[in-house]
């Protein structure tokens, strides 16, 4: 009987150094300080729409999608007639047109989220404004003596039938001499301020 107590308090003593061991290996194998996992903070997308709202009316912004157009613009009136003659005019004067796209008509509606992307649509350019030096002003004519007995017997002003043509035709010839930039132009060109509105607003954008 006391053989068998001995055995068993012997296997006890055994079990727990066994036992102190294996926890003394596993808390050997613990890092001393457990890694911390970082949390995801979801993105404020209304709040990044709004930002963008204000990077878009900016002056960066707004140099690279507006256009300023000088030129030295001719229009003419040519009129003939076999009772009254010839009846010609024409009015020279420097013209400034703006064109390009008017960034206030930019909303939230216009920004898409595409993945971790935000698309901005721009919308169409058009004309912003027009304007012509009236000190400019230069006036050719060139009417027979009947044209000019019928322009004084009618109350026709020349002068004011070229001007009335002329904002029309102005447009035409800048037009026509391509010197008013398409939408893809402008888009192209605003792409290069990419880089610079995803800085500020913290995401990817992307203008169409």
């Amino acid at each position: 009987m006391l053989k068998k107590l001995i055995t068993v308090g012997v296997c006890c003593i055994v079990a727990a150094i066994v036992l102190r061991a294996s926890f003394e290996i596993w808390t050997t194998e613990l890092p001393d300080v457990l890694p911390i996992v970082p949390s995801v903070v979801p993105t404020d997308w209304s709040r990044i729409e709004k930002r963008a709202l204000t990077v878009m009316r900016s002056d960066t912004i707004k140099f690279l999608v507006t256009d300023r157009i000088e030129a030295q613009v001719a229009v003419d009136i040519d009129d003939a007639s076999l009772l009254l003659g010839r009846r010609r005019g024409w009015l020279l004067a420097d013209v400034t047109l703006y064109y390009g796209m008017d960034l206030n008509e930019i909303n939230e509606r216009s920004m898409q989220r595409v993945g971790d992307t935000l698309v901005i649509v721009l919308p169409e350019p058009r004309e912003l404004d027009f304007a012509v030096d009236l000190q400019s002003l230069r006036y050719m004519t060139s009417r027979s003596g009947t044209a000019v007995i019928a322009d004084w017997l009618g109350g026709r002003d020349f002068h004011d039938e070229l001007r009335g043509v002329f904002n029309e035709q102005a447009r035409n010839y800048l037009q026509d001499r391509r010197l008013i930039p398409d939408r893809d132009a402008i888009v192209k060109r605003l792409q290069t301020a990419a880089a610079w509105a995803s800085e500020q607003l913290g995401v990817d954008v992307e203008f169409r």
